[in-house]
């Protein structure tokens, strides 16, 4: 497996503190956004040696809208941790699709596990 890959899952693994952050950029919204986006980034990397064009375009496209929706509720900056702390429902339900974001992206039997278990 490409180091920068290894390097991604042992930073998310070794950070699982879920609780709320005292500093608006390292809450667990930013942290789980930023590796997925990250990660995400990686996956790209290896997917334009192996994946057709067609497909190449469709992983583009979708990790532009993860970037969008990340720069357009603030993520990188903290405001969606800060707006969270106010409501458990929406907190929780954030990290269920970020989480969902997350396992997508490493899960072997969706296209982008496939494209890694390729270049394995």
């Amino acid at each position: 497996m490409d180091s920068g890959i290894e390097e991604w899952q042992h930073s998310v693994l070794s950070d699982v503190s879920a609780e709320p952050s005292s500093s608006r950029h390292d809450g667990i919204t930013s942290r789980l956004a930023t590796a997925a986006i990250k990660f995400f980034g990686l996956l790209l990397e290896h997917a334009c040696l192996e994946a057709s064009p067609d497909l190449l375009r469709s992983l583009e496209r979708e990790y532009g809208y993860l970037q969008l929706w990340c720069d357009g509720y603030g993520v990188p900056s903290g405001e969606l941790d800060a707006l969270l702390a106010e409501s458990r429902r929406l907190r929780l339900a954030t990290y269920r699709f970020l989480v969902s974001v997350c396992r997508t992206l490493a899960d072997r039997k969706s296209r982008l596990g496939f494209i890694i278990g390729t270049l394995r």
